[in-house]
């Protein structure tokens, strides 16, 4: 199992779960460093892991004694911090930062820790919080889909979520694009809340 990341490649599970390794490769394949999670561990490096700080590497791993963990690693592979998160943690880098959404809320870290949290109620079960092309934060309720600012956690615009009649792709700074049924594009610029 693999992953890229903005140039890095992370290979996981070499070896049986719970017991894996993780090499990391620089641009042109040469090995960077490998790092060896505690006996037991479990990750999925194909869903994550991410870039922070440019360059230091985010990884959530399960371990059998603290649970939900994340673990920051920097270029050199060297642990830098770990941060306990709920099991049914979402997690999403924005590049310098980070968010966690856990229990009803989602905090925004950087590499000095927390930034702000805030109270947000997310109705989709899955709870999954992803990036916009425009570094963004996009999270679903159960009317609509919500572009958050990435340095306040505000609510900046809503998309419609019923997509019976149109297929929405927000496409950043603002746009979205529409698809009908019969293949017809329309492009909406849409107005800050």
């Amino acid at each position: 199992m693999y992953t890229v990341l903005g140039g890095q490649y992370l290979v996981s599970q070499k070896g049986e779960l719970g017991n894996s390794k993780i090499e990391v490769y620089g641009p042109k394949l040469d090995l960077l460093f490998t790092y060896n999670p505690p006996n037991g561990t479990v990750t999925y490096i194909d869903e994550a892991a991410w870039i922070i700080n440019n360059g230091d590497i985010l990884i959530r791993m399960n371990l059998p004694k603290t649970g939900n963990r994340l673990i920051a690693l920097n270029p050199k592979g060297k642990t830098l911090w770990g941060r306990n998160i709920a099991g049914n943690a979402s997690v999403q880098s924005l590049g310098q930062n980070y968010v966690v959404y856990e229990n009803g809320e989602m905090s925004l870290y950087g590499s000095k820790g927390l930034i702000l949290k805030k109270a947000i109620e997310l109705s989709d079960p899955m709870q999954v919080v992803l990036k916009t092309s425009d570094n963004k934060i996009l999270v679903y309720s159960e009317d609509w889909k919500t572009i958050l600012s990435p340095t306040t956690l505000e609510p900046l615009y809503q998309i419609p979520y019923d997509e019976q009649l149109l297929k929405y792709y927000y496409v950043g700074e603002g746009y979205l694009y529409a698809v009908s049924d019969a293949y017809q594009l329309f492009q909406y610029r849409l107005e800050q809340k």
